[in-house]
């Protein structure tokens, strides 16, 4: 691995930790304790399954947590699994995910539930798994999207998760379930809501941020045959929010090519970030009004990672340090490799941090590097977690610290 000052080098090996080589991936973590509970894929049986994990501060697996340290399991058995999210929920661990159906090759939702010590909950579901029935799809529109391209992930909300679920061809859904992974009826009547912008064919959508009874989800649409980027405001009762954009739904006036992987709360006024990338060559900030409007003052940011492309895939707000993190990848070449961005509250780059005048490179290996998801330190560090491809060994799972903090 490539030496990198913005690693924290308390943290794993000189700042990134791979817990377990049957770890295929790490798509996303929660503080718990003093360390981190993550979930991702896990090499199983000849396939591979979802993974619950627990790591200390020092991202040393807890072996008191799971099997060793680790819970490795399937939604639906003889069924390849994944996890993409993962919450503390009334004393419960919940993961979601999906898993694949070679029967008519799409990814179906799920979770599971384990206990605090990473055991599955056998009361729940089928000995701790449940798959999620999903609500009768929209007719197909004529929207050119793959038939594998589907989104799930999930957000913890008050009184609930939210789940997003893309049906290929078609709308996305947004489901408000129980902690016994049931449909919650006070949310829109029927525990789940299709995404419908104006006009549109078609909707790509994920719960991004979830404040002061707010929902807010990102994703793509596809109107009169031509794609753009949408954000749409739902109140708790999964109602759009008639005073943000138009009707609930804000069609930017941004590049055609944006896509908005993330959103944080600004501030306390119902401000919020969004951050994503201009196609797949630049990373791009900027930031909304709790009306959809842009927020004045906001110095919308473009970032260019030096000779190659590259996204912001994530990022938070940190208070402690009254900073904007944005972490993503490159892409192009060979390589590939984490890079992470600081701007001021204002949407300047901060060019106290990185080489870069406002962002950094890290490199794992010589090869792929994959940062899935971040999330933040109490200490105002930033942990990422993702996913390493190296020419000479199989692909693996890891997590680092970031000294976003400094």
């Amino acid at each position: 691995m490539k030496h990198s000052t913005l690693l924290d080098p308390s943290y794993g090996q000189q700042g990134v930790s791979r817990p377990d080589k049957r770890l295929i991936s790490i798509n996303a973590s929660i503080r718990s304790g003093g360390g981190r509970i993550a979930v991702g894929q896990a090499r199983i049986d000849g396939g591979w399954g979802y993974v619950v994990l627990r790591v200390d501060n020092a991202g040393k697996l807890d072996t008191g947590f799971g099997d060793g340290g680790m819970t490795i399991g399937r939604f639906k058995a003889g069924f390849d699994s994944t996890a993409g999210n993962v919450h503390i929920y009334d004393q419960h661990i919940i993961i979601t995910g999906s898993y694949y159906d070679e029967a008519t090759l799409s990814y179906m939702p799920a979770l599971a539930r384990f206990d605090l010590d990473g055991k599955p909950d056998i009361g729940f579901g089928d000995n701790g798994n449940k798959i999620i029935e999903l609500p009768q799809k929209p007719l197909p529109s004529k929207a050119l999207r793959s038939a594998n391209d589907v989104v799930t992930s999930s957000t913890l909300g008050e009184g609930g998760i939210f789940l997003s679920y893309q049906y290929p061809w078609s709308h996305s859904v947004v489901m408000k379930l129980d902690v016994n992974g049931e449909y919650d009826k006070r949310f829109n009547e029927t525990g789940y809501k299709f995404l419908k912008p104006l006009e549109s064919t078609s909707s790509s959508g994920r719960v991004r941020l979830i404040v002061d009874g707010r929902i807010y989800v990102t994703g793509g649409t596809t109107i009169n045959g031509s794609s753009a980027s949408y954000i749409a405001c739902l109140k708790d009762t999964g109602e759009e929010e008639e005073t943000f954009g138009k009707r609930g739904y804000l069609l930017t006036e941004l590049p055609s090519n944006l896509m908005f992987a993330d959103l944080a709360k600004l501030d306390n006024n119902g401000n919020f970030v969004c951050i994503g990338s201009v196609g797949t060559s630049e990373g791009f900030i900027t930031a909304f009004t709790p009306a959809g409007e842009k927020l004045s003052g906001f110095k919308k940011s473009t970032t260019r990672f030096g000779d190659d492309d590259g996204q912001w895939t994530g990022g938070h707000v940190c208070t402690l340090t009254g900073k904007i993190i944005a972490i993503g990848t490159t892409s192009g070449g060979d390589e590939a490799d984490v890079v992470v961005g600081r701007f001021t509250l204002d949407g300047a780059p901060d060019t106290t941090f990185g080489e870069h005048q406002g962002w950094g490179r890290i490199a794992l290996g010589n090869s792929i590097d994959l940062a899935m998801s971040s999330s933040l330190e109490e200490d105002g560090k930033t942990l990422i977690v993702g996913s390493d491809f190296e020419n000479d060994s199989p692909r693996q799972g890891f997590l680092l610290r970031c000294m976003t903090d400094s």
